[in-house]
């Protein structure tokens, strides 16, 4: 039995190693011609610089990336005022995009020491970062989760009351600080994902983004809505499946979008909904075009599905203006 965020660490690394995404996930990014032009009018609205980059963490096969790259092309910009860079841990091959394979933090942190003057797109990246699970157990106390890899079967580990022996199962106070600010659970059987690891992989994003945004799209709760026994699942073949980490799914867990946002400073972010973001997306004029992109705005804002997507975005550099803060 180990705890469920190492667990979670391998299991996904052997599944997104062995699968791809497309065969199991029908995402934004399923539509690129759509989701493409939304993020580059961001990249407009808020660089001023005429050379920027666009770098798209956890970019599967490259489709965004490349989408964007062919309408940066198409606007007449110059293409090498642009730099486009995939990071995952599924070797591809796509054209005009360099791509660096291996976790994304570390790839992000080695590459990019001045920084990053353009776009970070997140898009269902933090909801695959493992978390500790924790339990509330009979007596009011919060435990570790503790998995057993190969079936799922779970059993409650050692209490956070005694950091000690939590430290020994690589859980430390700023787990214990995290789950007190932002998901204090105290009924018995309420359950957390404890989200001090995708603070930090967001904090290295904003901190990275010298000029212009980084973005994240996830399926996310707040406080008001967190569910009280978290959220944690597996998907596979479009399914949703138990979470057995075994590597033969797909593990993830809603996004505490509440606690990233705080990352940021009033006025450099903003949280809306897909729904609400593509709101306003320019239709072709073409009228058989029209209509098509018309079906795939439909299916990107529609209730209850992929609308219900958050996009959070910090804003930085000299660009960066007062934005409001939506819940």
């Amino acid at each position: 039995m180990e705890t469920w965020r190492s667990a979670w660490e391998r299991a996904n690394l052997a599944f997104y190693s062995r699968e791809k995404p497309a065969d199991h996930f029908r995402t934004s990014t399923s539509y690129p011609d759509v989701i493409g032009p939304a993020f580059l009018s961001l990249l407009d609205a808020h660089t001023t610089s005429e050379s920027l980059q666009i770098v798209d963490v956890g970019g599967g096969d490259g489709r965004l990336l490349s989408t964007m790259r062919a309408a940066w092309n198409e606007s007449g910009r110059d293409p090498a005022l642009l730099v486009c860079t995939l990071i995952d841990i599924r070797p591809t091959k796509t054209l005009d995009v360099t791509t660096l394979v291996g976790d994304a933090r570390t790839c992000l942190t080695d590459a990019f020491p001045q920084g990053i003057h353009g776009l970070l797109i997140a898009h269902e990246w933090l909801d695959d970062i493992p978390c500790d699970v924790v339990e509330v157990d009979d007596e009011g106390a919060r435990r570790l989760v503790l998995v057993d890899t190969e079936t799922g079967r779970e059993s409650l580990g050692p209490a956070l009351s005694d950091p000690a022996v939590a430290r020994d199962y690589g859980f430390d106070e700023r787990g214990t600080e995290w789950l007190d600010m932002w998901w204090p659970i105290a009924r018995t059987g309420s359950r957390a994902e404890v989200g001090i690891t995708r603070n930090d992989a967001w904090q290295l994003c904003v901190n990275l983004v010298q000029e212009g945004l980084a973005i994240m799209v996830d399926y996310t709760h707040t406080r008001e809505t967190r569910e009280l026994r978290g959220s944690l699942t597996g998907y596979a073949t479009g399914r949703r499946v138990p979470p057995v980490p075994d590597g033969h799914c797909n593990i993830t867990a809603h996004v505490a979008v509440d606690a990233l946002a705080a990352i940021s400073p009033p006025a450099q972010r903003r949280v809306r909904s897909q729904r609400e973001a593509l709101a306003h997306i320019r239709l072709p004029e073409d009228p058989l075009a029209r209509l098509r992109t018309e079906g795939r705005v439909a299916t990107l804002r529609a209730a209850n599905g992929l609308g219900n997507f958050t996009w959070l975005e910090h804003h930085a550099g000299p660009s960066a203006r007062h934005v409001t803060m939506i819940s």
